[in-house]
C-alpha cells in the first residue's frame, strides 16, 4: 500500500490556529465582525481556507453566522449563558470530587504554587491577571482528573466563556475581585481533603460569575452589540 505524507499544518490549520488563539485570548473580541477578505490580506492568502479555519470555528461555538450580517465572535444568548454555566458547574464539581482524595505531590506543589500566584496577584488591580489565573487554576484541576472527554469539552466551552469574560472585563474591570479569597479557599479545601467545602464553594464561585455575565450581558444588548 502506498503511504501518502499527511500535512497537518495546512495553510488553513494555521489561520485556524491563530484566530482561536486570538478568540480565546480576548483580542477579537465577543460581538466583533470576521470578514474573509480583511483576514486573507492579512495572512497573504486566498479566501478558501480563511473560509475553512472560520467554518471550523462555527463548529466549535467560537463563532456564529448572521445571515444577511455576516461573521461574528460568539455572543451567548441567556439561555446559551446559563447553560454553560451549568456545565461548568457539572464538570468542575466532578472534577473537585475526582482529584480531591488522589491528589499527587506533583499536584499538591501546583496547586500551593497557584495559591501563592493568587496571593501576590491580590494588590495588581490587573483584570488580565485575574483572568488568566481562573484559566489556569481551573484547568490545571480539570486536567488533574485525567479523563480525556471531560478535558475536551472543558477546554471547548472554557474557550467561550473567557472571551466573554475578556469583554465583560473592558466593561466592568472591579466585577471579579470579590472572588479572590473564593480561589484560595478551594484551593485550601482540596488541600485539606473537605470535599463538601471544595463543592461548596466551586458552586458559590460559579454563581457569583454568572451574577457578573447576566449583568454584561445585559449590557452588551443594550449598547446593541449582541450580533451572536
Amino acid at each position: 500500500m502506498r503511504t501518502t505524507k499527511i500535512i497537518t499544518d495546512s495553510i488553513k490549520d494555521q489561520i485556524y490556529e491563530i484566530l482561536k488563539d486570538e478568540i480565546i485570548s480576548g483580542e477579537l473580541a465577543s460581538g466583533e465582525q470576521l470578514v474573509e477578505q480583511a483576514i486573507a490580506d492579512r495572512f497573504h492568502t486566498s479566501r478558501s481556507p480563511v473560509r475553512e479555519a472560520v467554518k471550523q470555528l462555527t463548529g466549535d461555538g467560537l463563532v456564529v453566522n448572521v445571515t444577511n450580517k455576516g461573521t461574528f465572535v460568539k455572543i451567548p444568548t441567556f439561555d446559551e449563558l446559563n447553560d454553560m454555566q451549568e456545565m461548568r458547574q457539572i464538570l468542575e464539581v466532578f472534577a473537585v470530587n475526582k482529584v480531591i482524595h488522589s491528589l499527587s505531590e506533583a499536584d499538591k506543589t501546583e496547586l500551593l504554587n497557584l495559591r501563592q500566584r493568587i496571593i501576590n496577584s491580590r494588590d495588581t488591580n490587573n483584570p488580565e491577571v485575574y483572568l488568566e489565573l481562573e484559566r489556569t487554576i481551573w484547568t490545571s484541576i480539570i486536567m488533574m482528573t485525567g479523563n480525556s472527554y471531560v478535558i475536551d469539552t472543558y477546554c471547548k466551552l472554557y474557550a467561550i466563556t473567557t472571551n466573554f469574560s475578556k469583554s465583560v472585563i473592558t466593561r466592568m474591570p472591579n466585577s471579579f475581585g470579590h472572588s479572590i479569597e473564593e480561589r484560595i479557599a478551594i484551593i485550601d479545601a482540596l488541600l485539606s481533603g473537605d470535599a463538601p467545602r471544595a463543592v461548596r464553594i466551586t458552586e458559590e464561585h460559579l454563581q457569583s460569575g454568572t451574577r457578573i455575565l447576566y449583568e454584561a450581558l445585559v449590557h452588551l444588548q443594550t449598547d446593541g452589540k449582541g450580533k451572536g
